[in-house]
């Protein structure tokens, strides 16, 4: 229990090994404030003490920072990474982390032992000191030991703690670093085990750390895993710290967060298709556009690690079942053992299936799932028999298939080294059931590829009992599981299931509605109707979906405005689309029918009387035809209309192509002619657009208010930082003298947008509109009749 002191004699020694040509890094003194510089002159007192450290005049010299603690105490720091750039690395592997974790199956006690500054009990070999000098403001020193940071020290560390507890590991002990995990299932065999591992560390002369050291209890935290009698369990700290992460804002955010949650994807089924919509932001080359399904994806995580069950450790003696399943996107299996209380997963495995490989038959998929189950635990199944579960009925024959393709070759060629029996299970039995294929009920919610962020579950889950729809299948459920068949409740959210798809059903709740319409319109590119409602439909529902989205999208300002309308002039103008006809195959003259004779002149003639004739009966034919297909145009006096952008001038000094389709809305202001099948219109187009205001329909559309959705976001961007909107022209005036305001038009913008402004602030910004519209007033005034009487 005392502190580590001085320089044992131990044959375990660390050498660096230089690459060759290589300079030593000479690094530079950092500039330090008070507080840092007593804390240095303090630390280098107490190394000095202890004779890990002494004053070098070596070549080599790493810089030293001071990194703040929560205390407000600080840690001393040295950079040693130009040091580990030219260090040759080591081969020396560390143990796995989940093959050490296996071992302790069927314990129910144990005991942890630290050691106090693990690093700084192992001795640096003599020729290598020099290389392990750092600077400060009061010299030059290097370290007798080795110092956290060396790229190699691990596994150098690793190699001792080998040396000294060969006879015991895997029997009794695990070793991981300075962390050593005593297991037994008896107080007796655990008493005298720990004390062979304590006198082991007192003859190599180790010191512990008796405040992070625990012995003879229950449950043990190690490696970031509780190890107890039950299993295996995540650490509470590290889970606590998923469930705190704040949402991430880049790339490298995303990065950390799944670093830190891939620790304990074996201990959540299916995380690869559970984290999948995280996994594709951080792709190469792919923006970083945080959705709605992203942050439903990140909440949906960190609740599933919360949940995450705790895994049973696996028993040698103990039969094995593995059950794997396929869908579209990803595979996932589970390895599972009885332990007289029915069957508990011992570990998850899942993956996202190769882009290669998303148009393979379902079959393939499946054998893919098994192989992968197969290859990632070939240490447990190996020279054993065990049982597989599938719901592919398929499967049951692969090994009685005559030709196979050569990927499947491989596929069973690997498949025969392993003893065992496969059986099918129906879907709604399988409990590995992939995420994206199954319905929620058949499988924990960790598995659920409906992850929703709190704010929009907790919207769901209080007006699902108050909906006149969904309310009374919700108590239903709540009364029995199967009362209502096609629907299943799942943490307080009611799910559909037709046809092998679950979908989410949504209350009738107006702003939720446009909010999840909006995820698959709008940020999804304002794709047309089929696009944005296959995007919903394939995850939600409610009954009037289809006529909900038609109505969104046709009433989307921005693609009124930009897209093309589909119709060619001559539909908007005749109620339809022309018909097209072959041209006629005329016979060449006959011989006799040569031009100057009598007989050519008369049946000349007659052709000539015999089309005069036949084209005022195709005329009277047309005009009843025309008169039965024809209706009169849509637009009235008073709608508000959208005008083609190419009949304006250009208002900006920009590329029409950039441009939108379509400007306005304006107003009708007459009809031109009496006939009601008139198809031309005055529109209320701005002065300062300088543009004759008649308009043909096959110019106009018609602008539809998006009235129903209130909630819809906005669609018009914030102007830019620095510029601002651009003020196209006044529309009104109020009040007289220095007083007086303007109502603004700005560009690209609807009316809705407008703005009353003083004059005395317009004038700064926009002046030449202020001038022209006041010049356009006068101009109007001196025309007035009051003054030409």
């Amino acid at each position: 229990m005392q502190e580590p002191f001085g320089l044992p004699n131990r044959p375990t020694k660390h050498c660096i090994e230089l690459l060759p040509g290589a300079v030593p890094p000479k690094g530079r003194i950092y500039r330090m404030s008070p507080a840092e510089l007593e804390e240095l002159r303090r630390q280098l007192e107490t190394l000095t003490s202890k004779g890990w450290i002494k004053p070098s005049t070596s070549e080599f010299g790493a810089p030293v920072l001071f990194v703040p603690k929560g205390s407000g105490e600080f840690r001393m720091c040295i950079d040693y990474r130009g040091l580990n750039k030219i260090t040759r690395k080591s081969t020396e592997p560390l143990p796995r982390i989940d093959g050490l974790l296996d071992i302790v199956q069927g314990c129910t006690i144990f005991s942890k032992v630290d050691l106090k500054s693990g690093y700084h009990q192992i001795e640096m070999a003599e020729e290598d000191v020099h290389k392990m000098g750092f600077k400060t403001r009061y010299g030059t020193y290097e370290y007798l030991v080795i110092r956290f940071g060396l790229c190699n020290a691990p596994g150098t560390f690793q190699t001792e703690m080998h040396r000294i507890f060969r006879p015991y590991l895997d029997k009794f002990m695990v070793v991981y670093l300075n962390d050593i995990v005593v297991f037994n299932k008896t107080t007796r065999e655990h008493a005298e085990h720990l004390a062979l591992v304590l006198q082991s560390l007192r003859d190599n002369q180790y010191k512990i750390n008796k405040e992070k050291s625990s012995f003879g209890v229950p449950s043990v935290i190690d490696l970031g895993h509780v190890i107890s009698g039950d299993g295996l369990a995540p650490e509470a700290a590290k889970i606590a710290a998923i469930q705190d992460w704040p949402q991430p804002q880049t790339v490298r955010d995303v990065r950390s967060f799944l670093g830190l949650a891939s620790y304990y994807r074996n201990l959540v089924r299916n995380f690869s298709a559970v984290a999948a919509p995280l996994t594709n932001l951080i792709k190469k080359d792919t923006p970083f556009l945080w959705s709605l399904h992203c942050q439903m994806t990140f909440a949906g995580l960190k609740q599933a690690l919360t949940r995450a069950p705790v895994l049973k450790l696996s028993d040698p003696t103990m039969p094995f079942v593995l059950t794997t399943d396929a869908s579209q996107y990803g595979i996932g299996a589970v390895l599972q053992q009885d332990d007289g209380n029915g069957l508990r997963p011992v570990e998850f495995m899942s993956k996202k299936i190769k882009t290669q490989m998303l148009q393979d038959s379902t079959y393939e998929k499946e054998l893919y799932a098994l192989v992968s189950a197969l290859k990632h635990w070939k240490y447990f199944l190996l020279g054993r028999h065990f049982k597989i579960f599938s719901d592919h009925s398929t499967l049951q024959w692969l090994k009685s298939q005559g030709e196979l393709n050569d990927k499947l070759a491989r596929y069973i060629q690997f498949i025969d080294l392993f003893d065992f029996e496969l059986k099918h299970k129906k879907g709604c039995y399988n409990k590995v059931a992939d995420a994206l294929s199954r319905r929620p009920d058949s499988f924990a919610l960790i598995s659920s590829t409906h992850s929703f962020g709190e704010e929009v579950r907790q919207t769901i889950t209080r007006s699902l009992p108050q909906d006149p729809t969904y309310g009374p299948i919700v108590r239903n459920l709540q009364a029995d599981p199967n009362f209502e068949p096609g629907y299943a409740l799942s943490s307080d959210l009611l799910y559909t299931y037709n046809k092998g798809k679950e979908r989410l059903c949504i209350p009738e709740d107006q702003q939720l509605r446009t909010l999840l319409m909006s995820e698959c319109h709008d940020a999804r590119g304002h794709f047309g109707f089929l696009k944005s409602y296959a995007a919903l439909s394939q995850r939600f529902f409610w009954k009037e979906m289809r006529s909900d989205m038609l109505r969104y999208v046709d009433t989307c300002e921005l693609c009124q405005r930009n897209k093309f309308q589909w119709f060619s002039p001559y539909r908007l103008h005749w109620g339809r689309e022309p018909r097209q006809s072959l041209d006629d195959i005329i016979d060449k003259a006959k011989p006799d029918l040569t031009p100057g004779t009598a007989e050519f002149a008369r049946r000349y003639r007659l052709d000539v009387e015999r089309a005069r004739a036949n084209l005022f009966k195709a005329q009277k034919a047309m005009i009843e035809q025309a008169n039965r297909h024809r209706r009169p145009s849509p637009i009235r006096t008073g709608d508000y209309i959208w005008v083609a952008s190419s009949k304006l001038s250009r208002e900006e000094d920009i590329s029409p192509k950039l441009l939108p389709r379509y400007l306005g809305p304006w107003q009708v202001l007459d009809t031109v002619g009496a006939d009601p099948f008139s198809s031309s219109y005055v529109i209320d187009v701005p002065l300062h657009l300088r543009t004759y205001p008649v308009f043909h329909a096959s110019k106009l559309l018609p602008f539809t208010l998006a009235d129903t959705f209130p909630d819809r976001p906005p669609q018009w961007g914030p102007p830019i930082p620095g510029k601002g909107y651009d003020v196209v022209a006044i529309e009104d005036k109020w009040g007289t003298g220095p007083d007086r305001q303007y109502l603004v038009r700005f560009a690209f913008q609807p009316p809705s947008e407008n703005r009353w402004f003083y004059r005395r602030d317009l004038i700064k910004t926009a002046k030449s509109v202020v001038l022209r519209y006041e010049a356009a007033r006068k101009a109007d005034f001196l025309r007035s009749p009051r003054l030409h009487p």
